[in-house]
């Protein structure tokens, strides 16, 4: 299992990106709540949080930098928001990864079939799910 920061800083130091303050910051991010799914907002809403003062431009380039090397991969919301994850496909060689989506509050959740989904759509507050995206 990849977990730490430093599996990334060394692809970044491989390809000649800058290891940059706000770059690690993100990445953090996204260690700290693997399971989560942030939008580009959230993301600067967490570093302001934390003091950390970055661009949201920033953000929107590390952000393209990290799907290029698919640290992380995006899900677009049926509202128009981008939302981003680890990739946990790439890291835990997991070969199926679908989202549930709440069509009501707009929660998403990963489904790997490690999981049992009947688990998941038990619960009382997940009453209208979708399918939106196998990878």
């Amino acid at each position: 299992m990849i977990d730490t920061i430093d599996y990334y800083l060394d692809i970044l130091k491989k390809n000649s990106e800058k290891l940059t303050v706000q770059r690690m910051k993100l990445l953090e991010i996204f260690l700290e709540h693997p399971k989560d799914h942030f939008s580009p907002k959230e993301l600067e809403d967490i570093l302001k949080s934390k003091n950390e003062l970055t661009s949201f431009s920033t953000i929107y380039r590390n952000l393209k930098v990290f799907e290029r090397f698919d640290f992380i991969k995006s899900i677009a919301l049926d509202n128009g928001i981008k939302k981003y994850e680890l990739n946990k496909i790439s890291i835990y060689d997991i070969k199926l990864q679908a989202h549930l989506i709440c069509k009501d509050c707009g929660e998403i959740i990963d489904y790997i079939p490690e999981i049992d989904i009947a688990e998941i759509l038990k619960r009382e507050d997940y009453k209208s799910f979708k399918v939106k995206s196998i990878d």
